[in-house]
């Protein structure tokens, strides 16, 4: 199960005022997929991650994911409220 499908208010604030433009659903799913694939310690992850999203740079994949992950970590923290 993604995130975006989880919890989609997650996804909407993470793009919220962000420069680039928002994600669709089939690219963050193709991202989630990149991401399981692709080892955490492959010095080429995010230009891997990329390729596989024509629209994307390898900034935007990394951002999108410290974005994702921030998030994450304030809903454990409890700041984000259901």
């Amino acid at each position: 199960m993604s995130l975006q499908s989880r919890n989609p208010e997650i996804t909407a604030a993470a793009t919220a005022g962000a420069s680039a433009p928002a994600w669709s659903p089939a690219e963050n799913a193709a991202f989630e997929a990149a991401l399981a694939q692709i080892p955490e310690d492959d010095p080429d992850r995010w230009d891997k991650i990329a390729a596989g999203l024509p629209a994307k740079s390898p900034a935007d994949v990394r951002q999108w994911y410290e974005r994702l992950l921030g998030d994450l970590l304030e809903i454990e923290r409890g700041a984000h409220t259901a």
